[in-house]
């Protein structure tokens, strides 16, 4: 069993079952997740699992530690036209799963959306590509939530095509 076999598992003493996987890269799996409570659903999460060997490979603690900021920039007093461009983080740390000891983030999951990469691809495909006003206003709307999360001393460490929702 790996980090991007499972679906199906229960969780940190039954809080998560983890349903379907959305994506992974390098360090970690992302899965759409039941969050329980009794054994009720509470609500569904993007959990991203980091892998067990992460902490290793990479700075896993500063990725943890900046997901208390985004609360912070959600608390914070920006207008709300820059916030609407952060997921709100439910939970992060450490959990026992049936491959080690792997860190977590649990955030809202976003749904009916698609992803930077997704787009691009869908163009290329289709060998047509938006009009040059409506790439500015996404990459207007992408630095400006950049340029705000530097300001609060958020470092988003991952920034690529799959992890910009649209």
């Amino acid at each position: 069993m790996n980090i991007n076999d499972l679906s199906g598992q229960l969780l940190e003493d039954g809080k998560y079952r983890l349903l379907l996987r959305l994506g992974g890269g390098n360090f970690g799996t992302v899965y759409r997740a039941q969050e329980l409570m009794n054994g009720s659903v509470v609500r569904e999460v993007a959990l991203k699992l980091y892998k067990p060997e992460a902490a290793e490979l990479g700075n896993v603690e500063g990725m943890l530690e900046d997901c208390a900021l985004p609360a912070k920039i959600l608390a914070s007093d920006a207008p709300m036209e820059q916030k609407k461009h952060f997921v709100p983080i439910y939970s992060f740390g450490k959990m026992d799963t049936p491959i080690g000891r792997c860190p977590y983030v649990s955030m809202e999951l976003i749904g009916g959306g698609d992803t930077l990469e997704d787009i691009i691809k869908r163009c290329r495909r289709a060998k047509r590509f938006p009009d040059e006003a409506a790439i500015i206003d996404l990459m207007r709307q992408f630095f400006t939530a950049l340029s705000l999360a530097h300001r609060q001393g958020v470092l988003h460490r991952d920034i690529k095509g799959a992890n910009v929702m649209l």
